[in-house]
């Protein structure tokens, strides 16, 4: 069942452009090889008190930032890895180290979910959400984690502004 729900949520790969004449290229993700992480979008936001002026750079950070932003990259090869509660204690620091640091909010829900902790999972993208509202992805695994969680109503709104602000 789960698999199903993975499929119908999440887009297609874009499909490559035709090869030339020859041999086929190795195609990826085939095999039981695990498809990839779906990228965090940065987009910039309005600067708002205790947030940075974008969602990648927390105000008053400092010196932590770089340390924070190492955790979260950290994080997320441990996330592409299938080491997700390893990975969660990365983004656990980097958080520490960072608390207006919203993609490590956005990857740390995404690892959550993956561990079908939904509540979890829905807390952090909503915080990465706050720190910076414009956060395309944070709405789309966001409403992942709603419809696994039985949230319907709340799943399809946060897929409809994930919509509008892609657009």
């Amino acid at each position: 069942m789960r698999k199903v729900f993975e499929k119908t949520l999440e887009a297609p790969p874009p499909s490559p452009p035709k090869p030339p004449a020859g041999p086929a290229p190795p195609r990826s993700n085939v095999d039981g090889v695990k498809p990839p992480v779906p990228p965090v979008i940065a987009v910039p936001q309005q600067s708002s008190p205790g947030a940075g002026g974008n969602g990648d750079r927390p105000a008053g950070a400092g010196p932590a930032l770089g340390a924070a932003q190492r955790h979260q990259l950290a994080g997320r090869q441990l996330t592409q890895a299938g080491r997700y509660r390893e990975a969660i204690a990365e983004l656990d620091e980097a958080i520490r180290l960072a608390p207006g640091l919203a993609p490590a909010y956005n990857a740390r829900g995404y690892a959550r979910y993956l561990l079908r902790n939904y509540a979890g999972a829905i807390e952090d993208l909503t915080q990465a959400i706050r720190l910076n509202p414009k956060y395309v992805n944070a709405y789309e695994i966001r409403s992942w984690a709603k419809r696994a969680a039985g949230d319907l109503t709340g799943a399809a709104a946060d897929l409809q502004r994930a919509k509008q602000l892609g657009q």
